[in-house]
């Protein structure tokens, strides 16, 4: 009998010893650590950054009795750690795998658009690099922009309402204050109050949202809260079923106003158009980005089962966005609210997939917005690149685009392959964007919507015409003189043209890597 206890007892403390061992092994201090070295290198960067900016402010060169000026050196240094951080990106694990209790998670659908942001953001920065003037003491800039980024990649990664909260809030912050950083323009600064007034309202609403959800549930677990909703009887708990629904609608609307879908729209026109030229390419493709996902995850995943709520929410903003986007641009003649307003157009465009959550319509989402970033770098840097030499302001009006084929024929070029391409002229990039859209609706009985977008692009398209026919065509004795354009945006810029032009030969390879990419979502 003492021998059966002993050798119990001896099993006993093997498998304890197998468990604290396997315990450990995945254990922050050990492993996982490994998982999460992308998050942990950012933050380091970030205190560095921060300290050694403090440290380096207030430093005179004696020679010159001048400031040092070290915001040439920190747009050097971000771009070395966002290529270092690509690199721990690429080598790190990409399979499935959770940290923190279910509060991050990392898979390759994860992994892709991470990679997505990070190129995305180190493309900004080498704009930022070649043309922002920056003072000496306008560091803190290049940090907000940083910290940004590094709220970015925890949202993508965030599997729980509070992390998700937690990190919006992060990224929110520093974009008011990059919005409203030009202090001596009053543009800028009605800006900032504005989008802080907004994302103050957007940022209540989610947060009421997720406040019902928990309390007549008590989860915040995404994988559990699409549990819950999945198996939740709707004849003996009628009551909760519409209290989630008023919920879902709150984070819903939230994030229509964040991306800035029509009727929720009204903001950013105003407050792209205040802003910096600079910080409104960043909040047009980067943060938006990172909307699309989170709606991504909400619509086709958590809440798929109020599938027939959304639908007639979204078809309302849907048409709205066309209409608004539409009629708004025809009648701008700054170049930034053209864009602004070309934006809130397609804008209704990356909604139609929402209205069939499934894995085609999840291709064609994707393969949209990647499109629609890609010609929209192209198009702001080519705008960049109008840089009047004399006053180093960047060109306002569309009417001084007049005599640009005559300046820069090759610039004027450039402009025609990419407004080309955003109004879907075949054979370039755009129109096949459009085209698997609008078969894809054709594909799912949506005839109304079709015809209605194909008539949006139509009209779309004489806007983009009319900067055509300035560039080329319209004659001025007032001649601008602009900078000229750097050589690595150079070849940014005529990567995204030879793209443009000969997707159509190859399209396999990119429309089965996307395929893979939104099959990965479902796995």
């Amino acid at each position: 009998m003492k021998m059966d206890l002993i050798k119990f007892y001896e099993l006993l403390i093997e498998r304890f010893d197998k468990f604290v061992v396997e315990w450990f092994d995945y254990s922050l201090l050990n492993n996982n650590g490994y998982y999460f070295i992308v998050e942990i290198f950012f933050c380091i960067c970030i205190f560095f950054y921060l300290i050694l900016g403090v440290i380096f402010i207030t430093r005179k060169n004696n020679k010159l009795n001048k400031y040092i000026n070290i915001n040439n050196i920190f747009i050097n240094l971000f771009i070395f750690n966002i290529l270092i951080i690509l690199l721990l990106l690429l080598n790190s694990i990409k399979n499935n795998f959770m940290l923190f209790n279910g509060f991050y998670i990392q898979n390759n659908f994860i992994f892709y658009f991470k990679l997505l942001l990070l190129l995305f953001s180190l493309v900004f920065l080498f704009i930022l690099k070649f043309y922002l003037k920056f003072n000496n003491l306008d560091f803190e800039f290049l940090i907000f922009i940083f910290i940004s980024i590094f709220a970015m990649l925890l949202i993508l990664s965030s599997n729980n309402f509070l992390s998700l909260y937690l990190s919006l809030e992060l990224q929110n912050l520093c974009l008011y204050i990059l919005v409203s950083f030009k202090q001596n323009s009053h543009f800028s600064t009605e800006s900032g109050l504005k989008y802080f007034i907004i994302g103050s309202v957007s940022s209540g609403l989610l947060l009421f949202g997720i406040s019902i959800i928990y309390g007549f549930t008590g989860l915040l677990n995404f994988n559990d809260i699409y549990l819950y909703l999945y198996y939740l009887n709707k004849s003996d708990y009628l009551l909760i079923y519409y209290i989630l629904i008023l919920s879902f609608i709150f984070i819903l609307i939230s994030f229509l106003i964040k991306i800035s879908l029509s009727p929720f729209h009204m903001w950013s026109i105003d407050v792209y158009y205040g802003a910096n030229y600079y910080i409104t390419f960043f909040l047009m493709i980067i943060p938006k980005l990172i909307n699309i996902f989170i709606l991504i995850k909400l619509l086709y995943f958590i809440f798929i089962n109020f599938y027939l709520i959304w639908i007639y929410l979204l078809y309302i903003c849907i048409f709205v966005s066309f209409l608004i986007g539409t009629f708004g641009a025809l009648y701008q003649i700054k170049i930034k609210k053209i864009l602004i307003y070309s934006m809130i157009s397609n804008t209704g465009f990356f909604f139609i997939p929402f209205l069939i959550p499934n894995i085609e319509s999840l291709v064609i989402l994707i393969f949209y917005i990647l499109t629609y970033f890609f010609i929209n770098i192209g198009l702001f840097i080519c705008i960049f690149a109008l840089k009047n030499k004399n006053s180093n302001i960047i060109v306002r009006n569309s009417f001084n685009l007049i005599n640009l084929f005559n300046i820069n024929p090759i610039l004027a070029f450039f402009f025609l392959i990419l407004l080309f391409s955003i109004s879907g002229l075949p054979p370039l990039l755009g129109f096949y964007s459009k085209l698997f859209l609008f078969l894809f609706c054709l594909k799912n009985k949506l005839y109304f919507i079709t015809l209605f977008a194909i008539l949006v692009s139509v009209i779309n398209f004489f806007y983009y015409i009319r900067l055509i026919k300035l560039i080329f065509f319209e004659k001025n004795k007032y001649w601008f003189f602009f900078d000229n354009l750097n050589v690595t945006l150079s070849l940014i810029l005529s990567f995204i043209i030879i793209f443009n032009l000969i997707f159509f030969i190859f399209p396999n390879p990119i429309l089965l890597f996307i395929f893979k990419v939104s099959l990965y979502f479902y796995l």
